[in-house]
């Protein structure tokens, strides 16, 4: 693990995305060209005082409610086990 590395870690993990071991481990293969496992990544994150957490799905912000009101529909079609490509 070089410097260069560990600062792209730092940067990536800023970013407003979700990153997990094995996304970084490619992201870091397909810019470094050096494979690091997704294994020895997470090992590593630790060290430096990253925890990984659950990831789950949330808003970042109040939904609008026109857009809410639009997709209630197709959401009460797919419960009902229908497909619609609204």
């Amino acid at each position: 693990m070089t410097p260069e590395i560990e600062q792209f870690l730092v940067e990536k993990l800023l970013e407003e995305r979700f990153w997990n071991a094995p996304l970084l481990s490619e992201q870091i293969n397909r810019t470094f060209e050096v494979t690091i496992g997704p294994r020895a990544l997470a090992n590593h994150l630790q060290r430096l005082g990253y925890s990984w957490k659950r990831a789950r799905y949330s808003p970042a912000k109040q939904l609008d409610p026109d857009i809410i009101q639009h997709h209630q529909v197709s959401l009460e079609t797919l419960k009902r086990g229908l497909w619609t490509a609204d």
